[in-house]
């Protein structure tokens, strides 16, 4: 079963990478929802045209972690996939939250397949006002104007994300104006030809930025070395009392969370030989 928890800082290192985990606060935010039970999943959403055969669904044809993930499925959910139609279609998943003005990271685990030519398969994100009637495609296979003009792009400039294998997408966006919004994940396909799985999310994240003033800011300066006795050692700069370590595997077709270290105190760990069963 996964556990809250906030994913802040990375670090790849042979086959796999580590990432140092804030420890759970019991606030409406850090938001984690893993799609594991029904307290994760309350408030999301789902909206597709009638004649849309695919819709987002919650199920466990695919994960990041533990069992569930949030996908596409032409079968109510029993694969992860989608199929095509002559004019297109867009589909959303969708949940509302309250924010007050400021930044605040998205983080979230995604794959997809899909026809990348471009970007015929493709999803997007947007930070949508609560006031909006969040609808999907009212005809052919165009984003509705509501996404198009409240895009979130991530780290690296993207916001349309196409084929790739399980990985994290972060970014942060800004509130200018305190009050309700949705999150609204979009799936857009015009493809002649599916290409599964289409779009797979899971671990989905939301926190206010950090800042220096905080009583626990985000891990920094993650480092680690390799001692043929010891095993891994990593150390990182941080003022809170516990930490998670998650370790990856990034290469496919195996770049699914393998471990998880729990509770760790202080500001270093060491990872004994042999207990990862990748990499060296």
């Amino acid at each position: 079963m996964k556990r809250k928890y906030l994913r802040v800082f990375v670090l790849s290192f042979y086959l796999f990478s580590l990432t140092i985990l804030s420890v759970a606060q019991n606030t409406n935010l850090p938001y984690f929802c893993g799609f594991e039970t029904s307290s994760d999943t309350v408030g999301w959403l789902f909206k597709r045209r009638s004649s849309t055969e695919c819709e987002f669904v919650i199920g466990q044809a695919t994960h990041r972690a533990g069992k569930y993930s949030l996908y596409v499925s032409a079968d109510t959910g029993s694969t992860a996939g989608y199929t095509v139609s002559t004019s297109g279609y867009v589909i959303v998943a969708y949940r509302k939250f309250t924010f007050t003005q400021g930044s605040y990271n998205l983080l979230f685990d995604f794959m997809i397949n899909g026809d990348s030519i471009d970007y015929r398969d493709a999803m997007r994100v947007a930070i949508v006002p609560g006031s909006t009637n969040i609808i999907a495609s009212s005809n052919g296979s165009d984003f509705p104007a509501y996404i198009n003009s409240n895009l979130f792009t991530d780290n690296t400039g993207r916001f349309n994300f196409v084929t790739t294998q399980w990985k994290t997408i972060s970014g942060v966006f800004n509130i200018n104006t305190a009050g309700d919004y949705y999150l609204v994940f979009a799936f857009r396909s015009r493809s002649q030809t599916s290409f599964n799985p289409g779009p797979c999310i899971d671990n989905v994240q939301i926190s206010n930025v950090a800042q220096p003033s905080d009583c626990h800011y985000q891990p920094t300066s993650l480092t680690f070395s390799n001692d043929k006795n010891l095993g891994t050692i990593l150390s990182w700069t941080g003022n809170a009392p516990t930490y998670d370590l998650m370790c990856y595997q990034i290469n496919p077709p195996n770049d699914t969370i393998c471990m998880v270290f729990k509770n760790i105190q202080g500001n270093s760990y060491i990872i004994p030989p042999g207990t990862i069963p990748f990499g060296r």
